[in-house]
């Protein structure tokens, strides 16, 4: 194969040859080229310790790669070539394109691995080799997989967009329309080896309708607050907190961050104090009722009334499900069949920008993601149209040596994109075998993708039933007053009460009867996991 010329290098030495037996190179939509090179088995020893090598047609690059095996046969070597990509880390076998992207987003799909699970998605190529969208492109190793690459890895369908990167031959990436050509298409007519032409259409149901669902789980952060000024007044004959004992009042007043009682027992509940605030109004300041004792002149006890605000706050974590569920519609076709793609989102939790979002897919990277997804099974969708194949036979010639997976070519009236190439060069043949697809309805691939909105699900609000059990007020000042009228009342008739003590006793009596207001929660209720779905309007493509 004198044409055809081969250099290896391992970074240090080169090594030249024209003496293959045989190069083999396939080219396929989505892939990595590689190629295979067949020497005799006298050359290994200079070929074992190299890496790469680059392969020239008529002093012209043909292929670049680095060298991925060396098998070892009876009479014969063959190396096995993957073309470089730019990006060398993870499986060669399967790399993901480079696109922009906000940096939010791809630094999320780095870091959380996928548990996606498709049903009933076709598979058209081994999924170990799939390439996901140029959307979701990062590099990565291979324990660090994108959010969306597992899925887009077994369904490879569900994988293309519309602007496609492939790596070529000599390790470029080009962009690539798989919709429609943004080239002249190249025409092919005359070109055919004889006899090798097949077009056929495909027995694959073209997909009328995608039933979509999408799932999250995180922790959301539940927090609320429960103004209870107005009961507690209430809870007074005079509709305002008053009091003959006021020192002992603001003593006992509860705290901001003390903690609320359960209604059955001591033990403090989830429930702590707010806002608050408890002080004297001196402008309504009031006596009781002259009190008369014999032998002591008739008198009067202060009561004191107070301006107050207190609230009660709540916090909890609530593990969290969200699905969206959507029906994605072909517009192109009348009739097909319907698919279930189920996929479930990992490891959110760290991209939720408000702690006590009520939905992962209203968040900033929520939306992005549903996007691409929705992005993904709309090309799925079209792609299922992509139904008429054309297979044939070429002579490796300047006009078709150049060709790839990034051309669209005419062939008996059919503009088809190129999916697959495989070249076979040995010293008595020269052949490409091309495989190229066309639709058979005409797409409407600038049409853009109307995403429905998502609303946000209801708060569940806590009401004061909800969360009160009682608000309990001891001794208020009427009765204060009347169970100190019966107090000295007992102590004259037991000739317990003079001139000398009376003051002793009655400070002693309010000690024992100051006025508490007790705040009795019910138990914070949640739920061991909050599930809730949304379903969308259907989405028309």
């Amino acid at each position: 194969m004198s044409m055809i010329q081969f250099s290896f290098s391992n970074g240090k030495e080169i090594f030249e040859t024209s003496n293959a037996l045989k190069l083999y190179i396939l080219e396929r939509e989505g892939y990595i080229p590689k190629a295979i090179i067949t020497f005799p088995k006298r050359m290994y020893t200079a070929l074992k310790l190299l890496e790469s090598c680059e392969i020239k047609k008529d002093d012209a690059l043909f292929f670049a790669g680095k060298i991925e095996y060396i098998s070892i046969f009876e009479d014969e070597i063959r190396i096995e070539l993957i073309s470089f990509s730019e990006e060398e880390e993870g499986d060669d076998t399967y790399k993901t394109a480079t696109a922009p992207a906000a940096e939010l987003l791809a630094k999320f799909k780095r870091e959380n691995p996928s548990a996606i699970t498709p049903v009933d998605c076709e598979q058209t190529y081994p999924p170990h080799e799939a390439k996901p969208p140029e959307s979701v492109a990062s590099k990565k190793s291979e324990e660090e997989l994108d959010l969306l690459e597992k899925f887009k890895r077994e369904n490879p369908d569900l994988s293309k967009t519309i602007d496609q990167e492939q790596t070529t031959r000599v390790g470029e990436k080009k962009k690539t329309s798989i919709f429609k050509p943004d080239a002249t298409p190249k025409n092919l007519d005359k070109d055919i080896i004889y006899g090798s032409l097949l077009i056929e259409k495909s027995n694959k149901d073209l997909v009328s309708k995608v039933n979509l669902s999408v799932s999250a789980s995180w922790i959301r952060r539940i927090e609320g607050d429960l103004d209870i000024t107005t009961k507690i007044a209430n809870r007074f004959p005079a509709g305002k907190i008053n009091t003959l004992t006021p020192l002992k009042l603001i003593d006992s007043w509860p705290k901001f961050g003390d903690r609320i009682s359960n209604y059955r027992s001591l033990k403090q509940t989830k429930y702590f104090v707010g806002h608050s605030r408890l002080d004297i109004d001196k402008s309504m300041t009031s006596m009781t009722p002259p009190i008369e004792i014999e032998d002591i002149p008739p008198f009067q006890l202060k009561r004191e009334f107070f301006d107050h605000k207190l609230s009660i706050f709540w916090g909890f974590d609530q593990f969290t499900f969200e699905t969206i569920n959507s029906k994605i519609i072909n517009g192109h076709i009348t009739r097909g069949i319907e698919k279930k793609i189920s996929i479930n989102l990992q490891n959110v939790q760290e991209y939720i920008e408000d702690a006590e979002e009520h939905s992962f897919f209203t968040s900033l990277v929520g939306k992005k993601i549903l996007f691409e997804i929705y992005d993904a099974v709309r090309n799925y969708i079209v792609l299922s149209m992509r139904n008429i194949k054309i297979s044939c036979e070429l002579p490796l010639s300047p006009k078709t040596e150049n060709l790839s997976c990034c051309d669209w070519i005419n062939i008996q009236g059919f503009c088809a994109k190129i999916t697959e190439l495989e070249y076979n060069v040995t010293p008595f043949e020269k052949t490409i075998k091309l495989v190229a697809y066309a639709f058979d309805i005409p797409i409407d691939s600038k049409k853009a993708l109307d995403i429905p909105d998502i609303e946000r699900p209801k708060r569940n609000e806590f009401l004061a039933g909800d969360v009160i059990y009682d608000i309990n007020i001891q001794n208020d000042a009427d009765s204060q007053y009347r169970k100190l009228v019966a107090y000295i009342s007992e102590q004259k008739a037991a000739g317990k009460i003079n001139k000398s003590n009376y003051t002793r006793l009655i400070r002693s009596f309010l000690n024992e009867a100051q006025t508490k207001i007790n705040v009795i929660a019910k138990p914070l209720k949640t739920a061991h996991c909050e599930k809730f779905s949304i379903n969308t309007e259907n989405v028309i493509i």
